[in-house]
This record gives structure tokens, C-alpha cells and sequence, in this order.
């Protein structure tokens, strides 16, 4: 009969400072001396094991993934709601969209980009012809055809959030491959570094970034 794997703990537990005994067994094991090569290596030790508790303390109190897939999933509908209501603006309320819209978006938006969203409409700014930093230039432009379409502009805009979002939602969903350890790869790569700045060399064709893989 199969001995079966032991399970891995879904969450591993913070990191203690090792004991000076065992700290003193692990230099003997090794044969690290001078007394300068043991302070070098306690330091690092010390040093990565507390950055790697606190480290995974802050972890611990984030929101879970599906958490960050439900506020993403949340503020897609809002955008989508935004556009919606937005559509039933009434005459007055074009008009005080247009005055704001046309001093607010105008120096947030390029020249390129409204032309290449609206490449058709007579009030587009035009790109061609113009030197490299028409941009700088071309505000009035911006202001013009904002004042005159400001609710395809921020329809435009908000379509670019939602595209955005969406990206953002499908990066979440996707389970992807066994996940880094980080507080490991951390730690080995100090101590390969410790071990390099101690005049030790690493085994052959290892480098600390490669311990780390």
C-alpha cells in the first residue's frame, strides 16, 4: 500500500528568530569561522526572517482573491450603470456636462487618442501635418471638441475603464500555475549571498538566482 503525501499547509507560519544554539550548530555544521563570518551571517539570517514576518503578517490581513474579483465584478456594473444614466441626461443637463467636461477632460485626454476614437467626426483634432509635441499645442482643439461632444468623450472614456476592469477580472479568475514561494525564495537567496560576500563558492552551475528556482 502507497504511503500517502502528507498535506501542505495552505498558509505556513510566521518565521522566529532561530535560538543561539542552534544558530551556533548550523555555523559548525558548515564550518563557518572567523567570528566576522558568523556576525555577517547572523545579521542576514536575523535581518531576512524579520522582514519575511512582517512581510507575511501584512499578507494574512489582505482580502482573498475572490474578495478582489467581487469589488472588480462590482465596479464594472457601476460603470456600466454610470453610461446608462448618463444617457438619459436631459438638455440642461448636456449642457452643464459640456461646460465642466470641456475645462476637466480637455488637458487629461491626447490629440491622438481623440482622433484615433473618433477619426470620422468634423470637430476631431487632426494629427497629421503637426510637429511631435502637438499635444502641448492643441488644447484648444481638445476644449473644442469636448465642449461639442462631451457625452461620447466620457462614454469613450468610461468604455476604456470598463475594457481596463475587464482585464483586470480575467487576471483574477485565472487560477495559473503553482504559486511562487516567496518567504523561500527570499531567504535562500540571502543566505547564497551571505555565502558569496563569506569567500565560499556555490556548487557548480548555481548562481543565487538559480537556488531560487
Amino acid at each position: 500500500m502507497r504511503e500517502k503525501k502528507a498535506a501542505r499547509p495552505e498558509t505556513f507560519p510566521i518565521p522566529r528568530l532561530i535560538s543561539n544554539s542552534a544558530f551556533d550548530e548550523i555555523c559548525e555544521s558548515f564550518k563557518i569561522s572567523p567570528k566576522r563570518n558568523r556576525d555577517l551571517l547572523r545579521a542576514v539570517v536575523d535581518g531576512t526572517t524579520a522582514g519575511l514576518a512582517e512581510f507575511m503578517s501584512e499578507q494574512r490581513t489582505q482580502p482573498p482573491r475572490r474578495y478582489d474579483r467581487t469589488i472588480v465584478t462590482g465596479a464594472i456594473s457601476a460603470l456600466n450603470k454610470a453610461q446608462q444614466l448618463l444617457d438619459r441626461l436631459g438638455p440642461d443637463g448636456k449642457i452643464a456636462l459640456s461646460f465642466e467636461c470641456e475645462h476637466i477632460l480637455s488637458p487629461l485626454v491626447s490629440t491622438r487618442w481623440l482622433h484615433q476614437r473618433f477619426p470620422a467626426d468634423s470637430f476631431a483634432p487632426k494629427i497629421a501635418g503637426l510637429v511631435a509635441d502637438f499635444d502641448d499645442r492643441s488644447l484648444d482643439q481638445r476644449r473644442l471638441f469636448i465642449g461639442q461632444r462631451p457625452l461620447l468623450v466620457v462614454n469613450a472614456i468610461l468604455a476604456e475603464l470598463d475594457r481596463a476592469l475587464n482585464g483586470s477580472r480575467l487576471s483574477l479568475r485565472a487560477k495559473g500555475g503553482k504559486k511562487r514561494a516567496l518567504a523561500r525564495h527570499f531567504m535562500i537567496r540571502s543566505l547564497a549571498d551571505a555565502w558569496i560576500r563569506m569567500g565560499r563558492k556555490l556548487s557548480t552551475g548555481h548562481s543565487p538566482t538559480s537556488l531560487c528556482s
